[in-house]
């Protein structure tokens, strides 16, 4: 199991695509960091405005690259000649989960680093050290949750392109329905409308139901569904720092159990069917 999870990890580490993932995930948060800052700036923004901008996104860049890496291991009959010489489906399957998972961690990496070039324009952190602890830890939880979900799935199509397609459209499908639950949570429960008088004058209304508010049993529902998916954990902690995040509850500890147990669910039924799964 070392030799061959080295074996993978080496691999990856001479991938050009690989490091070009790294790169566009740098690029990309230094973009949305300078951009913010430079651009979108208020007195009350912090560094930590804009350094989770790409939190609900990672999954694109993960979904490209684990799909096409995993890809030629099926073009070229690579798992095939791994059995032969001894290893087991469990070993291959687990020596490509933890190599991608190794190999996402350094995209984040690259992410973590690329926020760091807005403290000259809005200086360190100021969110307490254990907050902002349990929100990178957040992140690497789903992060795992992704990568085995991604893993499986590249696994289980020997076509690398029809895989890539098919995963970057799951990401954002989850993305929208994340987003749909919880631009709908922020709904207030009361709402006012502005209305021209005969004078030109802006008139507010007297607050009324609003009713595209959700509540009672829906509203629970919704938040947890918006806790337990990784892109939701994704935008909620997005807008911990956007200055709308009070009417959406953050449960970090439903967070963290939910990307283990959906991680262990994504290993265990894909291992499952790596088992059966014919191999030509």
């Amino acid at each position: 199991m070392s030799k061959l999870l080295s074996a993978e990890c080496i691999r990856m580490m001479k991938n050009k695509l690989f490091w070009f993932a790294v790169a566009a995930m740098t690029i990309c948060e230094i973009y949305c960091i300078q951009f913010g800052a430079r651009v979108n700036k208020s007195a009350d923004d912090t560094l930590e405005t804009y350094y989770f901008y790409l939190a609900p996104m990672v999954g694109i860049f993960f979904a490209v690259f684990i799909s096409l890496f995993l890809g030629t291991e099926h073009s070229d009959s690579t798992i095939r000649n791994k059995m032969i010489v001894g290893h087991t489906r469990e070993q291959i399957y687990l020596s490509y989960y933890l190599t991608c998972l190794l190999g996402s961690v350094i995209m984040e990496i690259g992410w973590f680093i690329g926020g760091l070039t807005g403290i000259p324009l809005l200086g360190s952190f100021t969110s307490d050290t254990k907050m902002l602890i349990l929100y990178f830890v957040s992140i690497l939880l789903f992060t795992a949750a992704l990568t085995a979900l991604f893993v499986g799935i590249s696994l289980m199509m020997p076509n690398k392109a029809g895989s890539a397609v098919l995963q970057i459209i799951l990401v954002l499908i989850l993305i929208f329905l994340s987003a749909e639950i919880y631009n709908g949570l922020c709904e207030p429960e009361e709402a006012t409308k502005a209305f021209l008088s005969e004078t030109g004058q802006l008139i507010m209304s007297d607050p009324e139901p609003n009713p595209r508010y959700i509540g009672g049993l829906l509203r629970t529902v919704y938040t947890w569904a918006v806790n337990i998916s990784s892109m939701g954990q994704g935008i909620l902690i997005l807008h911990q720092f956007a200055g709308d995040s009070g009417s959406v509850p953050y449960l970090p500890t439903l967070q963290i159990l939910s990307s283990l147990m959906m991680t262990a669910l994504f290993l265990g039924v894909g291992i499952a069917v790596f088992r059966k799964k014919d191999l030509k």
